[in-house]
């Protein structure tokens, strides 16, 4: 059974993909939250090592939560991008107010269980949600990127999951101004003229790319 917070954000990527109104400065100024995100995400996940050590190294020298850290940072970026201040009032203060500091609390509590007064230090150097600027101070610390781990976390689909996101709203944002000369004279081929165009087809391409190859490698190429 999916988890919760999972469903939600589904739900919530969901409805962006429906009702999204991008444009291109919108894109660009939501982008970089994106990237952002997607890279604190990226990077912590090369470091965790679940439930058998205290990782303190990386990443979490300067913030204890940092993949839901990216995650908001994402989710801003997709509201921001798509311009939906009303999915971004309900979806965010629900899911990072309620949702994630829920969850937060039931995994300190196994840790502080699993390492004892290790962790108890370590959650009086550094701050749960607001990172610090420079990396705690700490007395050592413990772990190392791995790139398999990368590969264990399935990383590589977020990464490029999120690529094609923004390359989704990128398209949309080019093709948004001709809905309306659609809807009103039927000129559906203004919206396939810019589709059309180069760059734009290899977008396309590149975005059923993203759509096919995970899935096709996890559940087909993987297992043979």
């Amino acid at each position: 059974m999916l988890k919760l917070r999972t469903r939600l954000r589904a739900l919530f990527i969901i409805i962006l993909l429906i009702w999204a109104s991008p444009t291109l400065m919108s894109l660009l100024i939501g982008s970089v939250f994106v990237i952002v995100g997607q890279l604190i995400h990226f990077i912590s996940a090369g470091y965790l090592v679940k439930q058998e050590k205290l990782i303190t190294a990386g990443p979490y020298r300067y913030v204890r939560n940092p993949f839901y850290v990216s995650s908001f940072l994402v989710d801003v970026g997709l509201c921001i991008i798509t311009q939906n201040i009303h999915i971004a009032i309900i979806y965010l203060p629900v899911f990072y107010l309620i949702v994630i500091p829920r969850r937060v609390r039931k995994e300190e509590k196994f840790l502080k269980t699993q390492f004892g007064e290790r962790y108890i230090e370590y959650c009086q150097l550094v701050r749960r949600f607001i990172p610090h600027l420079s990396p705690a101070s700490l007395p050592q610390t413990n772990g190392c990127f791995d790139w398999n781990l990368i590969l264990k976390y399935r990383e590589q689909w977020r990464l490029l999951r999120t690529i094609g996101l923004v390359m989704f709203f990128y398209l949309r944002a080019i093709t948004l101004e001709y809905i309306g000369q659609i809807v009103i004279y039927g000129e559906i081929h203004r919206a396939f003229d810019i589709l059309s165009e180069p760059f734009n087809l290899v977008l396309l391409g590149l975005l059923s790319g993203i759509l096919i190859i995970p899935p096709l490698w996890e559940y087909v190429i993987k297992r043979k």
